[in-house]
Formats: structure tokens, sequence, C-alpha cells
């Protein structure tokens, strides 16, 4: 059985340079190492 702890955060990416992307989020911050998921549909993750 695979645990998985879900909370969300919201955050709007702000820049990309290279394979960094800068997030900024208004509130709670996602714990490190955790999936970043963009696009309209939530379509393009980031790991």
């Amino acid at each position: 059985m695979e645990n998985e702890i879900s909370s969300k955060s919201t955050g709007v990416v702000v820049a990309t340079r290279g394979s960094v992307v800068d997030v900024r989020f208004e509130e709670n911050l996602p714990s490190i190492n955790s999936v970043v998921k963009t696009g309209k549909k939530l379509e393009i993750i980031l790991v």
C-alpha cells in the first residue's frame, strides 16, 4: 500500500532558467521534493 500526503499549495511560475523553475508561493510552501504540477489542466509535472 502506498501512502500519499496531499496538501495543496498554490503558486505562480515567475521565471525559468534552463532546468531551474522559480515559483512564488503566497502562503504555504510545499515540502522539499514535492511534485509541482502546472499548465491549464495541470498536465505539466515538475519533479
